[in-house]
């Protein structure tokens, strides 16, 4: 009876240790661009299209982030590419949402591997007018790397991702913009009201401290 006991209090220990309280989720990053200048296009309809299909596996992490990179875009495109026309349409065709991850070899004989992640957001803006010769289109394109040295934890990729996403979409906005009102000067309706930002230049996120 006592050797029966003993071998149950582990278990009982076990049970108590994962009882604790829930951790709380990391929150998700806000997905509001509405404080920026709309670009409002001289078409009748915008419409969203999504051809990008994450494989949701390695070498692929995008799936982690609290919000999905294909999904911050399409929210970009909601509140800033507004229709203000009455013929002709346009399209906001979201082509890479990516971040991928490779390993790292730790940068001391005391650290472990850690994860290199590459992220690509490129997008393009088509516009048809009433008639049939009435085109043009706008692409952008950004890219940013992040190295981790040592390998995280969910929790801490989670954040690391959103924060990746984060500078990855304030670079999208500066340079959708660009390009928009480089190549569709001749579509916008308020094309007086902002210059054209400056393009973005990429670059690699620093690599946090530990």
């Amino acid at each position: 009876m006592i050797r029966r006991a003993l071998l149950a209090l582990p278990l009982l220990a076990a049970a108590c240790a994962s009882d604790g309280p829930p951790q709380p989720e990391f929150p998700p990053p806000p997905l509001n661009f509405d404080h920026l200048t709309p670009l409002r296009l001289s078409v009748a309809e915008v419409r969203i299209e999504n051809r990008y299909q994450s494989p949701g596996r390695a070498p692929n992490v995008e799936q982690y982030a609290p919000v999905p990179p294909a999904a911050a875009l399409q929210r970009m495109a909601e509140q800033r590419v507004l229709a203000g026309g009455t013929q002709g349409m346009a399209a906001f065709i979201i082509q890479d949402a990516s971040i991928r991850a490779s390993p790292v070899r730790g940068q001391s004989m005391f650290s472990g591997d850690g994860e290199r992640y590459d992220g690509n957001l490129m997008v393009r803006l088509e516009v048809r007018g009433g008639q049939p010769e009435a085109t043009g289109y706008a692409t952008a394109q950004v890219r940013r790397s992040l190295s981790l040295p040592d390998k995280p934890s969910a929790s801490e990729r989670r954040q690391q991702l959103d924060t990746m996403l984060r500078q990855m979409m304030a670079d999208m906005n500066v340079e959708f913009e660009y390009q928009v009102r480089r190549s569709l000067k001749d579509w916008l309706q308020d094309t007086a009201t902002a210059p054209a930002p400056a393009p973005v230049q990429q670059e690699d996120i620093p690599t946090p401290r530990s």
